[in-house]
């Protein structure tokens, strides 16, 4: 074997070009795969920081007039949170990045609308305060908003007189009805969530990105 070894040393020596060309496939070979299991591992194997994790869907239709990406109506919303026979609980919600307004310098921080069936179908109960009420899911419903944990840190201090005081989010202020605990932090960089009927208000024929299912 070591006599092996040292005529490929010699040979790669003695061709430096491809030597080179040989290392850099590998590198890349070794580098796709690590990539791929990363994936594999973080999607397949690691279950999702949920209760019933398993039972979790991720809903949503093809919509061509709204280019490539999957989007679902509220209609689509509200006729699969009929299907009780297939699916035990649905919620809603969608992104935005609007401007946060007030103290200290206007900066853009990402926001989730979401239905009250939100956080009871991930299991996840806030740190203080409450969470959204059914009420709080059709048009004309009060803006109000849930703070994730760093946000309430960072921009309140961690100080429980958090609740009840607002934030304003482009024109519109928000009252603070909750904070959600550090482990809970779906999507991923969310500041805030807000409730879905404030959002609805005035357009509820809005396409929304994304409806999870639990069945």
């Amino acid at each position: 074997m070591l006599t092996d070894l040292r005529y490929a040393l010699r040979a790669l020596a003695k061709s430096p070009g491809f030597t080179a060309v040989a290392v850099l496939t590998l590198a890349l070979g070794i580098g796709a795969n690590t990539a791929m299991f990363s994936v594999v591992e973080g999607v397949l194997v690691r279950s999702l920081p949920f209760p019933s994790a398993d039972r979790l869907l991720d809903l949503k239709q093809m919509l061509p007039q709204y280019g490539a990406g999957a989007t679902s109506t509220i209609t689509a919303y509200e006729t699969w949170r009929a299907a009780r026979d297939v699916l035990e609980e649905t919620a809603a919600y969608t992104g935005s990045n609007p401007s946060l307004l007030g103290v200290g310098e206007v900066k853009r921080v990402q926001v989730w609308a979401v239905s009250a069936s939100f956080f009871p179908l991930l299991g996840a109960d806030p740190l203080l305060g409450r969470a959204f009420l059914q009420a709080e899911d059709h048009p004309g419903a009060a803006p109000v908003a849930v703070l994730s944990y760093a946000f309430w840190q960072s921009r309140f201090g961690g100080t429980r007189a958090a609740i009840g005081q607002s934030v304003t989010l482009d024109a519109t202020t928000y009252t603070i009805v909750g904070v959600m605990p550090p482990r809970f932090r779906y999507p991923a960089g969310t500041a805030l969530w807000t409730a879905l009927g404030h959002a609805l208000s005035g357009r509820a024929a809005r396409v929304w990105p994304r409806s999870t299912g639990s069945g």
